[in-house]
């Protein structure tokens, strides 16, 4: 308690409430998964039009040219303003709402963005990029638009589209789960609202004020019309996307993950059984070629398969009292300083097998209090 509590009950405990209220532990608890929603809105937005806008504005530079860009320049600053700025504003200021606390805790180590969120990216950039690669290069045969001032509009049209996307994927992404309610507490949060209204009448005023600065010209009604459905149509796209099970994307991931790994372990364990010979045998063996072995390393080198053996034997054994590792193979593979079975203990090499810190004091029968050997060899090491 930060008001009645002592100072040294403050210092020791981990959580300290400043107004003795216990309520205001469920309250911490909500902002802070409130905060944790709000960065994961955010992410969920910006890489979605991150990728858009880099795929578009590189793949139509290295296709036709700076000159054939589907955006220009300032229309990109406008851009990078409702993605950066704005959509910050928007999405950062949300108020917590009552099915926060109804959450189960994340784990500590999860991902920020996840596999929901993830899912969410693709389907809106596949979407966006189909529709804005399609006018741009098809454009002009659907529209039957030939003349300067008619593919000018078409470009300004194909701006106009992209942004609308981007202000109605703004509210889509006001939910970063599989449910459907994306407008839940939207009039809580005014900034929101705030947001949305600035870039309603911002885009309105570039489209039709914004002449040569802008390089787009004014629009008819059917331009605008269809600017907005599609614009409009991220919110059923994003509904569709959120039908699509979870595990199905997990699943795919780990599919196409798979001969990547296959890959990446046939690389290395080649490289990982020459680095287990040493720097020094690594040496020899370039320049004098593998060296033949002498009867004592056989010896230790058959000690070392049989007590290999015995673990990988155990391992497969489902009697507990059969799951034990072959002491005595195991110390005399490390007396030599060359064991593969890696028990994570290191012996000198002068131990003895009958050594106290090796012997399982339960097979003795006595207890390790009455047992004097024990005591010996402690008050040998005091």
């Amino acid at each position: 308690m930060g008001i009645s509590g002592t100072e040294v009950a403050k210092e020791a405990s981990a959580i300290v409430l400043m107004d003795d209220n216990f309520a205001s532990i469920a309250k911490a608890i909500s902002w802070g998964r409130a905060v944790n929603d709000a960065a994961k809105k955010f992410l969920q937005f910006q890489f979605t039009i991150n990728v858009t806008a880099g795929l578009l504005t590189v793949i139509s530079a290295l296709v036709g040219g700076t000159d054939a860009s589907v955006f220009s320049v300032v229309q990109l600053l406008w851009i990078n303003l409702i993605m950066d700025t704005f959509a910050a504003l928007a999405l950062g200021t949300d108020f917590p709402t009552p099915d926060l606390l109804k959450r189960k805790p994340e784990p500590r180590g999860v991902a920020v963005p996840n596999v929901t969120m993830w899912k969410m990216i693709l389907g809106q950039s596949i979407y966006q990029l189909a529709v804005i690669f399609t006018f741009h290069y098809a454009g002009e045969s659907i529209f039957q638009y030939h003349t300067e001032q008619q593919q000018r509009q078409l470009q300004t049209m194909t701006f106009n589209i992209y942004v609308w996307m981007q202000f109605f994927n703004q509210i889509d992404s006001r939910r970063i789960d599989n449910r459907f309610n994306i407008l839940e507490g939207i009039l809580q949060n005014p900034w929101f609202m705030f947001v949305q209204t600035v870039t309603l009448a911002g885009q309105v005023i570039i489209i039709f004020l914004g002449g040569e600065a802008f390089q787009v010209a004014p629009l008819t009604g059917a331009q605008w019309g269809w600017s907005l459905m599609f614009g409009v149509i991220t919110i059923p796209v994003g509904m569709v996307v959120r039908l699509i099970p979870d595990w199905l994307l997990s699943a795919a991931s780990e599919m196409f993950a798979l001969p990547w790994k296959s890959f990446t372990t046939r690389r290395t364990e080649p490289a990982t059984a020459t680095r287990s010979l040493g720097p020094v045998m690594r040496l020899f063996n370039r320049c004098l070629g593998p060296r033949k072995q002498t009867e004592g390393e056989d010896a230790i080198q058959t000690t070392q398969q049989s007590a290999g053996a015995t673990d990988e034997g155990h391992g497969k054994s489902g009697d507990p009292a059969e799951q034990q590792l072959d002491l005595d193979g195991i110390v005399e593979a490390l007396r030599y300083g060359t064991a593969e079975v890696n028990v994570g203990i290191q012996l000198h090499p002068d131990t003895r097998k009958d050594d106290l810190v090796l012997v399982d004091l339960r097979q003795m029968g006595i207890p390790p209090s009455q047992n004097p050997a024990l005591w010996q060899f402690m008050g040998s090491q005091l």
